[in-house]
């Protein structure tokens, strides 16, 4: 038998789960601080991954104003570049319709409750 053993064995209930309730209270708080470094690592990567996202984001824009210079650019050569402008700024509003009234379409489509499944709590 240890050293340790025996003055645990000397020692009353109650001083020992006021040991217990120490120990557990510093492994709790333990815990919580690795938690909370786990997650501000992660944080950390999310907060880059969306940086990057958003910096494809800006540079797929520019990728588009170039196209659509080019684009204009090209129907010029047929008609007049005020003309050129305005079919492909309707066209992209045609476009931007269309995707609108389908995600608005299947927006509502996924809050109505369906009446044959049963709710689930």
């Amino acid at each position: 038998m240890s050293q340790q053993d025996a003055d645990l064995r000397e020692r009353s209930i109650g001083e020992l789960f006021g040991k217990l309730s120490s120990e557990m209270s510093t492994l709790i708080r333990q815990e919580m601080a690795l938690a909370r470094a786990e997650m501000t690592e992660k944080g950390k990567e999310a907060g880059k991954g969306a940086g990057l996202f958003g910096g494809a984001g800006a540079v797929g824009l520019l990728g588009a104003g170039a196209l659509t210079a080019g684009i204009i650019l090209l129907l010029d050569l047929a008609i007049a570049g005020w003309l050129a402008a305005i079919i492909v700024g309707l066209i992209y509003v045609a476009i931007a319709a269309f995707l609108g009234l389908k995600g608005a379409t299947r927006s509502r489509r996924r809050r109505r409750p369906s009446l044959n499944r049963p709710s689930t709590p």
